[in-house]
């Protein structure tokens, strides 16, 4: 325990002059010059990389082993991630940590609400969908406004899956249910509804430049922010959460009267 202590302070400590040796191999001059570090500290923090095998010596010249190269691309990481969530307390403070898997953080962009344009959140995502060749999406609740928009671009030929919260749904205004008359008449729409808890909405979305996926945050206010990733790995998380939401849906397209399984 205290070796791989001691090398996770090296690594913080050091990470500058490790970066330098990823690249490229150099001397002690070198990494003084082009560092405009002091002779003595670039030695104390080449004899501590050496010491747990993140650089290697050639002759006069040093360069970062592959654990070096690990540990570091490790740690860029990190920082990333500790950068995004520094940057996203309004969103994530409103998403139950147990509900909600951190795979979808990394490397994710984030819309945060502008209290004087609270709809200009959701112009982002809303181009996304427009743009997309199918997409599938939680409704926890509903902004009659977004709806609109998202009903707006069923002419571009997109298939488009909903799960409705029961509550919500059973609770729509005449207006809303006029639109959701319209929605089903859609050849390629289908919609279900179940009991939602999230305090989130859940989007996946098959675009011409790759797959999407979405975090919409909800408070009694309205929307909080939302969280945008298109990796593999995000995708791949909001999808099986949508698919674990769909095995208890039942069916409300006037096409279909079955239960999902």
């Amino acid at each position: 325990m205290a070796a791989r202590e001691n090398m996770e302070t090296t690594i913080r400590k050091r990470h500058d002059i490790l970066e330098e040796l990823v690249d490229s191999s150099q001397s002690k001059p070198d990494l003084v010059s082009q560092m405009d570090l002091s002779r003595s500290t670039i030695d104390r923090g080449v004899n501590e990389l050496l010491e747990h095998d993140c650089i290697t010596r050639t002759g006069s010249t040093y360069e970062a082993t592959e654990t070096g190269r690990l540990a570091i691309r490790e740690y860029e990481r990190y920082l990333r991630f500790v950068e995004t969530i520094k940057a996203s307390p309004k969103i994530l403070n409103e998403v139950p940590t147990n509900t909600f898997d951190t795979v979808f953080l990394r490397d994710a962009d984030f819309d945060l609400v502008d209290d004087q344009q609270p709809w200009a959140v959701l112009e982002k995502s809303t181009e996304l969908m427009k743009n997309a060749k199918s997409l599938k999406g939680t409704v926890p609740v509903i902004f009659q406004r977004h709806f609109a928009d998202l009903t707006d671009s069923f002419d571009t030929g997109k298939e488009v899956e909903l799960i409705w919260d029961n509550s919500l749904y059973h609770s729509l205004s005449e207006e809303m249910q006029e639109m959701i008359a319209t929605f089903q008449e859609y050849d390629q729409a289908t919609m279900y509804r179940t009991d939602l808890t999230d305090s989130y909405a859940i989007w996946i979305l098959d675009s011409p430049e790759g797959n999407h996926a979405s975090i919409a945050v909800f408070t009694n206010g309205g929307i909080r922010g939302i969280i945008r990733n298109d990796t593999c790995a995000a995708v791949d998380w909001a999808l099986s959460q949508y698919e674990q939401r769909k095995e208890s849906a039942v069916s409300i397209t006037s096409r279909h009267t079955h239960n999902c399984n």
